[in-house]
């Protein structure tokens, strides 16, 4: 990948801010501890659900605008750790960028055709647009962070090893 399309390096810790905080604060708003903050903030003493279990109007709209902010964090941080520079790049980086990339795509499509085979074999699928969204969620993620720890894992651990 070329260097004109990389940010400069400081974005590298930046991106390791946001990813775990967007990622933390996806799942407490997934289990609900955001409805629950809220409830306590109001002073609602969880009366504000609805009969069949769903929270109502009023506390449905923080916890999607919430949930797209952690969610879009979360993927800005990785966007951020993945295409920030290293303080110092060559074409061992450049190499070792391109292989991790073709190894995450990989490994990404055995996952796909593995889950295809065992959802034909199982008859079963993720039900709902929950479960596929899920079923992608996790698709993305296991790329890129498949591609991050790879390229560090070469990058640093290896290249340590091999000078021992």
């Amino acid at each position: 990948m070329g260097a004109k399309y990389l940010l400069p390096n400081k974005y590298k810790k930046i991106g390791a801010f946001l990813f775990p905080l967007g990622l933390i604060g996806w799942i407490a708003i997934q289990r609900g501890v955001f409805t629950n903050l809220l409830f306590f903030i109001t002073g609602d003493n969880k009366n504000g659900y609805t009969q069949n279990g769903n929270p109502i109007a009023f506390y449905h709209l923080p916890n999607v605008i919430f949930l797209l902010v952690s969610f879009f964090c979360c993927l800005t941080g990785l966007y951020f750790i993945s295409f920030s520079k290293e303080k110092k790049e060559d074409e061992f980086i450049s190499r070792i960028r391109l292989e991790s990339f073709q190894l995450s795509a990989l490994v990404q499509l055995i996952f796909f055709m593995l889950t295809f085979v065992i959802m034909f074999v199982l008859r079963t699928e993720p039900t709902g647009d929950a479960g596929w969204f899920l079923f992608i969620l996790c698709s993305v993620l296991l790329f890129w962070l498949f591609y991050i720890s790879r390229f560090n894992y070469v990058l640093h651990w290896r290249k340590v090893s091999n000078t021992n």
